[in-house]
C-alpha cells in the first residue's frame, strides 16, 4: 500500500471524514539538500470537514501528527489544509 493511502485510511478512521485528499509532493523537493531521497518525504493533506475546521488548528495538527507518528519517521514535511 502506498504511504498516501495509508495516511488517508488512518485519518478517515480517526476523524470519520469522507472528503480527504493526500498528495505526495516529494518529486518537487528531490533536489533539496535536506530532503531524504525516499520519494515519501513531502505530503499535502487536504481535509474538508466542518467540525474539524471549527476546532483549534494547533490541536487538530497535533492530533494528526499523533495519528501519523509512525509515518512521520520517514516524512520530512507535512502540509495540512482544513476547510469546511
Amino acid at each position: 500500500m502506498k504511504l498516501e493511502e495509508n495516511i488517508k485510511l488512518k485519518l478517515k478512521k480517526k476523524f470519520s471524514i469522507s472528503n480527504i485528499k493526500v498528495v505526495n509532493n516529494s518529486k518537487y523537493h528531490s533536489n533539496h539538500k535536506e530532503s531524504p531521497k525516499n520519494n515519501n518525504s513531502h505530503f499535502l493533506i487536504k481535509i474538508q470537514s466542518r467540525s474539524l475546521s471549527k476546532e483549534n488548528k494547533l490541536n487538530v495538527h497535533r492530533q494528526i501528527y499523533s495519528i501519523l507518528k509512525d509515518e512521520m519517521k520517514i516524512i520530512h514535511a507535512l502540509e495540512i489544509q482544513i476547510s469546511e
